[in-house]
């Protein structure tokens, strides 16, 4: 994530490589979880026990795991093609990448002192604020995608919800070209605030949905994957803006700090909401592979993707609103940091033309 820094100094290019990333993440998680429900639906059509009995079978503690059933090997299976696609894609980017180092800054890394650049980052007023602003829309991502499985099946009764996670998923992909087009006409803080503003009224209906009723479950599910490609997006967008601003300020580059922070704090939210989901469904009773779930895990589903994620989005509006970086703002450090450079090219032009003028000399 952090390599998006140093491919390129310029925002565009930054925004359209923010823009690939996150796209070709989304896609591979759609893929894989076509690759894995194919493998067991080719185990399942000759399957006719009942999927609801034999789910406290444990595995002795001395036993060595070996594949023995068509269900094993089917894990075994789509988890090697899986890793096999993520090797081959590491191997891209190792070999098709050139790190672009910006060497305008006068002190790469700031003084050396990683506790001294620790607090300078955690202390700088706009990544402070962007904090709260990209890991509001994190946290409701790892709620919904956690989430909907459970909640397409035990709330609305659908049984065909695999259906309904890729339709979600897939219009979270498939929208993400058509934000990108928007945070290119409007801005960043302006187009967070439209998608978050739109996705407000679709949560709140997502506790109202009726039960088995597949076409409007899809339909949501469309809807909601469509609001949530701009959470998915733009919050990762606001970091490089967030770097360039510390940079015009500060004269010092932390991009590996910045990043390492935004991404730690972020996986802490994501395991925290999905601990937190986890324990409230097992207050309401929620037993794992059982059919037929009590009317109190209905109505904790119902909450978990509708009211919970609604009331995070208003308190991220609230960050966004105080957020001091505008596209007017983003503007003039784009403009101060590109004088920087041309000042530092016509420096390094002058030096380079006195050491030839004085080896000619001698």
């Amino acid at each position: 994530m952090s390599l998006t820094m140093f491919l390129t100094t310029d925002q565009k290019d930054r925004d359209s490589a923010t823009v690939y990333r996150l796209f070709c993440a989304v896609f591979g998680s759609v893929v894989g979880n076509i690759i894995v429900s194919e493998f067991l639906a080719s185990v399942d059509a000759g399957d006719t026990g009942d999927p609801c009995i034999d789910y406290n079978h444990s595995v002795p503690i001395n036993s060595t795991v070996i594949a023995e059933s068509p269900l094993e090997w089917a894990f075994l299976a789509s988890s090697g093609i899986i890793i096999g696609t993520v090797l081959v894609c590491g191997i891209i980017v190792l070999v098709g990448t050139t790190e672009k180092k910006d060497i305008y800054i006068g002190k790469s890394g700031g003084d050396g002192n990683i506790w001294k650049n620790m607090k300078s980052v955690i202390s700088f007023r706009s990544f402070y604020i962007a904090l709260p602003v990209g890991l509001g829309p994190m946290l409701i991502l790892q709620l919904m995608f956690s989430n909907m499985t459970l909640y397409l099946l035990y709330s609305l009764h659908i049984d065909s919800f695999y259906y309904g996670v890729i339709i979600l998923q897939g219009s979270d992909v498939l929208y993400m070209p058509v934000w990108q087009k928007i945070l290119s006409k409007i801005g960043k803080k302006k187009s967070l605030a439209l998608g978050s503003v739109m996705l407000i009224p679709i949560m709140v209906l997502l506790f109202f949905l009726p039960e088995n009723n597949v076409v409007i479950a899809f339909i949501f599910c469309h809807l909601v994957g469509a609001g949530l490609s701009c959470l998915h997006l733009l919050p990762w967008s606001l970091l490089p803006d967030v770097i360039d601003d510390y940079v015009v300020e500060t004269e010092v580059g932390n991009d590996a700090l910045f990043y390492s922070f935004f991404q730690c704090f972020s996986r802490i939210t994501q395991g925290v909401g999905l601990g937190l989901a986890t324990l409230v469904l097992g207050f309401a009773g929620y037993e794992t592979g059982a059919c037929q779930q009590p009317e109190s895990v209905n109505l904790t589903m119902r909450i978990i993707v509708s009211i919970v994620p609604t009331c995070i989005i208003l308190v991220t509006l609230i960050f966004l609103w105080i957020y001091p970086i505008n596209e007017s703002r983003r503007s003039e450090n784009q403009v101060t940091l590109a004088k920087r450079r041309e000042l530092h090219r016509s420096s390094s032009a002058m030096v380079l033309r006195k050491r030839t003028t004085q080896d000619l000399e001698i």
